[in-house]
């Protein structure tokens, strides 16, 4: 009987869990689409690129330099959670943290040349805080997430976000640039950082022995594992940001702004669909690998691939339909030509997700070399073709047509790669009926959804949605890879 009664309490956790996660995710989204709708309408095309350089600046500083070790964190939460140690070594991080936001400052000067002036010292500024305010505020919200407390961390991120599309329509009224809106969003990650640390460590007191120390303690096996992250984190960049200096060297700041915004439109949706995968369903597989890695690991990533990458797969098709609509209703007039980059977005997104997915098997080994050559590989087909094609003078369709087999072929090198390190076993009638789905789909757009009013548009879209969520109940029915993931108790108590 008590084991029943324990089972009961799990299921109803779980589905406690799975709503908060999945409003909060709603929530984020709409106010990261609403952020859009905003920034297009007080941003011209030119600035808007100006924007996306900016924004370029601090990607590099969060993959390359900051992205391996929040990740090596992450993977060793759990266990520092437990001992009482995670308060002291997340404090020595932000001295490492410091010197990289002087490095994002040293970005800012380098784009000296596609920014004013008199705006140089305020981007500095904006540039230092968002590089270290925007890695405490979402990974303190996904520490509070993998011990377990669900609704606090999803607080934080709608808190922070609320706050900074606030202060980016405050600055743009009274400046009208791309430095106001970045600096805005810098205002709400640091509103975001504030409120998660005095949640998480106002829980208890935990201790903070200098006998832990993150950088001796874990000196060869933190090397072993970001050193050869960073790199692929760093060719990651090249392939889904540094390509922006190329498009602006050949086709300009204009046509920069305006492939720059169809990217974003697709890396918000896919975003929102991979944080709701991840942050309801990576709790339970990062608890399982760390109770017994060699014995629990190839049957954790099977079904973690198998609970959420035919989702994906199916969901590929259904962003290709609502890409367009999404663009109606979110964007404003100057940038209504920005559909075709979307569709191209949404399947360079696609490959990112999946791609990242995969990726969990470098997780469990602990290789991440293992993730170099995929996005090198990648970088390498993006970047020849984009050369090729701008010396050639094609059209800037082509240049996202580029970023498109780039993103492909870094799909493909990434799922024999992941194989190598941990041989997952894939559920082979769930990931064709997400093709099947995808397909169909994509041969349906070819019949285009005509929409004269924001009405229109949102009955077509909800259209979409109700398919979905008829799919996701078809793929996740009685999926055995589901119950096994949400058998494992994550909320930890020190």
């Amino acid at each position: 009987m008590s084991n029943k009664t324990t089972m009961i309490e799990r299921n109803y956790t779980a589905y406690y869990d799975f709503i908060v996660v999945v409003l909060g995710r709603i929530i984020s989204a709409c106010i990261a689409l609403m952020a859009i709708k905003a920034v297009t309408m007080f941003l011209t095309p030119e600035e808007f690129g100006r924007l996306s350089l900016i924004v370029m600046v601090q990607t590099f500083c969060g993959l390359l330099l900051i992205s391996p070790i929040s990740q090596y964190i992450s993977r060793n939460t759990h266990e520092w959670w437990s001992k009482g140690t995670l308060k002291h070594k997340l404090l020595l991080y932000q001295y490492y943290l410091l010197f990289i936001s002087l490095i994002g400052v040293g970005g800012v000067l380098l784009l000296g040349h596609y920014i004013e002036m008199h705006l140089s010292l305020w981007l500095c500024v904006a540039m230092f805080t968002m590089v270290m305010a925007g890695t405490w505020s979402p990974l303190l919200a996904w520490i509070l997430n993998l011990i377990g407390f669900r609704v606090a961390s999803v607080l934080c991120v709608i808190f922070g976000a609320l706050v900074g599309l606030l202060a980016s329509l405050l600055f743009v009224q009274l400046y009208p640039n791309s430095a106001a809106w970045f600096s805005g969003q810098a205002f709400g990650m640091v509103v975001g950082a504030i409120f998660a640390w005095r949640f998480l460590f106002n829980k208890k007191e935990l201790s903070t022995i200098n006998e832990s120390n993150i950088f001796t303690d874990h000196r060869s096996e933190m090397a072993s594992y970001c050193i050869p992250l960073a790199a692929a984190t760093g060719a990651m960049w090249l392939q889904f940001s540094g390509f922006r200096i190329v498009i602006e060297t050949y086709w300009g700041l204009d046509k920069l702004g305006f492939i720059s915004l169809g990217l974003l439109l697709a890396n918000q949706v896919w975003s929102m669909i991979e944080s709701l995968a991840t942050q309801f369903l990576h709790p339970f597989f990062y608890k399982k690998i760390s109770q017994n890695r060699e014995l629990y690991s190839e049957e954790a990533l099977s079904d973690l691939l198998n609970t959420i990458g035919p989702i994906y797969v199916a969901l590929l098709g259904i962003t290709i339909i609502a890409g367009p609509l999404l663009v109606f209703l979110l964007v404003d007039e100057q940038f209504s030509s920005i559909s075709k980059f979307v569709v191209m977005g949404m399947i360079m997104e696609s490959c990112r997700v999946l791609a990242n997915l995969f990726g969990n098997a470098a997780q469990i080994t602990k290789k991440t070399s293992s993730m170099i050559m995929p996005y090198l590989v990648g970088s390498f087909v993006v970047f020849l073709l984009l050369f090729y094609l701008g010396m050639q003078d094609f059209g800037v369709s082509y240049a996202g047509f580029s970023l498109v087999i780039g993103a492909l072929s870094m799909l493909l090198i990434m799922v024999l790669a992941m194989f190598k390190q941990v041989s997952f076993l894939l559920d082979i009638k769930r990931w064709a009926l997400g093709g099947l789905v995808t397909v169909s789909f994509i041969m349906l757009s070819n019949w285009s959804i005509v929409v004269e009013n924001w009405i229109d548009a949102l009955v077509a879209i909800c259209t979409v949605l109700t398919l979905f969520g008829v799919l996701l109940v078809m793929l996740l029915w009685k999926n055995p890879a589901l119950e096994r993931l949400l058998s494992v108790k994550i909320r930890l108590e020190q």
